[in-house]
């Protein structure tokens, strides 16, 4: 828990494949970006066969406010995240990716969103991407086809900074590729989400573990099985009686 023993304000959960050189200097920014509050670090290794793990261990023994989890075999990002969720404690949960492409300080406007708001989640929206032309084009692709087959308002589905409420994770159907249909899984549950704008800058280290071709045929399985739920899933409200 928090130094003062109750549960902290957020959990940042950073899941992480083969990041060496990128994690003790994310972890550098989360420090400086959450100064302010009362915040708890969960890394991720998702069975990492370079330094990561290292680096993960190296800023725990800085800063006990970094925790580490680490997990068997390589699983992915979703179960990564699922992993860091499980062992979050705070009462606002949020996720960054590890490659630095996203900006820790977007994790404290987000929170300050989320109050200002009023919502439920806050959802990144990566307006100006440096990356490569495929990989842009091949997103707007993915996301314009999401967006027309489930009626989501979300415009990035795949941006790694999210914050949301703790009682969200509630509505998370763990399955492998679920990171990328979070808005809505929420929205299937009625939470309200906002998508406000966030920086996006180029990898620092290492090399990308996504591309059109691993995510092509996956991702339209994917978006008719959230399709289907949608179509499906139970929804009800319950009243407990009582004698008059």
């Amino acid at each position: 828990m928090s130094e003062s023993g109750e549960r902290p304000e957020v959990t940042l959960v950073v899941p992480a494949f083969n990041e060496q050189g990128n994690i003790s200097l994310l972890c550098e920014k989360v420090e400086e970006a959450l100064a302010g509050r009362d915040w708890e670090c969960v890394l991720v290794d998702d069975a990492s066969t370079d330094g990561t793990r290292e680096e993960m261990l190296e800023a725990r023994r800085r800063n006990p406010r970094f925790r580490v989890v680490s997990k068997t075999g390589w699983k992915g990002k979703s179960s990564s995240l699922l992993a860091g969720f499980r062992h979050a404690r705070g009462a606002l949960v949020a996720t960054i990716d590890a490659d630095l492409q996203d900006d820790p300080k977007d994790i404290e406007r987000a929170i300050v969103a989320l109050h200002e708001n009023d919502c439920d989640a806050i959802n990144g929206w990566r307006q100006k991407r440096d990356d490569s032309f495929v990989k842009r084009v091949s997103s707007k692709i993915g996301n314009g086809v999401r967006r027309r087959l489930l009626g989501s308002s979300i415009r990035d589905a795949g941006t790694g900074i999210r914050v949301f409420k703790r009682e969200c994770l509630e509505a998370l159907v763990p399955f492998e590729g679920v990171h990328r249909y979070f808005s809505e899984m929420l929205e299937l549950h009625g939470f309200r989400i906002v998508e406000i704008p966030v920086d996006h800058h180029r990898r620092h280290a290492g090399v990308a573990k996504y591309g059109v071709g691993n995510r092509a045929f996956r991702g339209i399985a994917d978006v008719l099985a959230v399709r289907w739920l949608q179509r499906r899933i139970a929804r009800f409200r319950t009243e407990e009686l009582e004698d008059s």
